[in-house]
């Protein structure tokens, strides 16, 4: 039995925010995952939903 993979095409739209595919590589799949990425720009930190909680 042979069995074929096929990668959903996800279709590109113009927006404000620019996205880009970064290549999630999985142990147990043979076949890369591309998963689009918010770009903001001036983003240079990590974003801690958590920061502002327990500052006082």
């Amino acid at each position: 039995m042979t069995t074929t993979s096929t990668i959903p095409t996800i279709p590109t739209t113009t927006t404000t925010v620019k996205m880009t595919t970064e290549w999630l590589h999985v142990p147990f799949l043979p076949v890369p995952i591309p998963v689009p990425i918010p770009q903001n720009p001036g983003a240079g930190e990590p974003q801690n939903p958590f920061g502002s909680l327990g500052s006082g």
